[in-house]
């Protein structure tokens, strides 16, 4: 039982606590609560198999860090933050909300690592699947913005997905692209359950073991991102496909649609936008792109009826 707020609901999860914040646009992590409130649901002993989802805003803009952690990151240096340093004020604004981002990650972390020693002594996490997974990053104006509320581009769209349990090996770093749709394959996979028929995303499993799938489907694989909370001046959404190293970003403006074109094998930071120049190389992930818009669009079409969503 939770110690605030618990919603017991007709479908999905069976128990539902949240910390809701004054502000949802300023939220308060409540990072120590939320995690002490599920550790005193593993207390009380849940009927096993047992599925947990534990979310918290912590990590969220405006970043706040515990005094405590304001010592962290200090240094003279600031090459770390990558802006040119002629941004001037802008760099600096850059550098300092990037250090508290850090602090806040570590702040995390060290709850994080309360809870999960807290599984291992009680023997519980020798049995138990974690995933600890974001939905985005954030930019520093690497690409004159602040936040995720920019174009796809990788600062945000490489959160991290990190997975410990039993079945899962140790210390093995997988650089195939993988997306937030293979994560319920994945566990579904470690649980030893069946996939529903209509599931999307690919279990990593096989990567996880060294076990690479045959044949050219995994290299090709397509991988979509998209915006939809953007710049002013940018109209939503923008979108993203990346298929191997390379990337296409397509995003609209009063003055039509635009293209940025990136090879990340080279230009990993996503500073030589290579559309003028090699555009036509990229066909393919046009191609893919437009084929990925229309079948939005027809799903959007079938559950509104044809009215349109912007």
């Amino acid at each position: 039982k939770l110690e605030d707020t618990v919603v017991v609901t007709p479908s999905g999860f069976d128990i539902y606590g949240e910390n809701a914040s004054a502000d949802l646009m300023s939220p308060d992590g409540q990072v120590t609560r939320t995690f002490g409130q599920a550790r005193a649901w593993l207390e009380a002993g849940p009927s096993t198999p047992f599925f947990l989802f534990v979310h918290t805003f912590q990590v969220h803009a405006p970043y706040s860090p515990p005094l405590a952690y304001r010592r962290y990151f200090l240094t003279d240096g600031d090459a770390w933050v990558d802006v040119p340093p002629e941004r001037g004020a802008q760099h600096a604004e850059a550098e300092h909300a990037a250090r508290n981002y850090d602090r806040e990650i570590r702040f995390v972390d060290d709850e994080l690592e309360r809870l999960l020693q807290w599984m291992e002594a009680t023997g519980l996490l020798e049995r138990t699947i974690v995933v600890i997974l974001s939905d985005h990053g954030e930019q520093f104006y690497e690409h004159g913005g602040l936040g995720h509320g920019t174009l796809p581009y990788e600062q945000v769209l490489r959160p991290p997905f990190i997975v410990v349990g039993p079945g899962v090996p140790a210390g093995r770093r997988i650089a195939e692209t993988v997306a937030h749709l293979d994560v319920m394959p994945t566990l579904l996979d470690l649980a030893g359950a069946p996939h529903p028929p209509a599931l999307q995303g690919e279990s990593v499993v096989p990567l996880m073991l060294g076990r690479l799938p045959t044949g050219p489907a995994r290299a090709v694989r397509p991988a979509f991102s998209s915006s939809w909370v953007l710049p002013e001046n940018l109209l939503p959404p923008a979108l993203a496909v990346r298929i191997g190293s390379r990337k296409l970003m397509k995003y609209r403006t009063a003055r039509g649609e635009h293209y940025e074109y990136y090879d990340l094998a080279s230009d990993p930071a996503e500073r030589h936008d290579l559309w003028a120049e090699q555009g036509g190389a990229a066909a393919d992930l046009r191609a893919v792109l437009e084929q990925r818009e229309g079948a939005l669009a027809a799903i959007q079409q079938s559950l509104t009826g044809g009215a349109a969503i912007d």
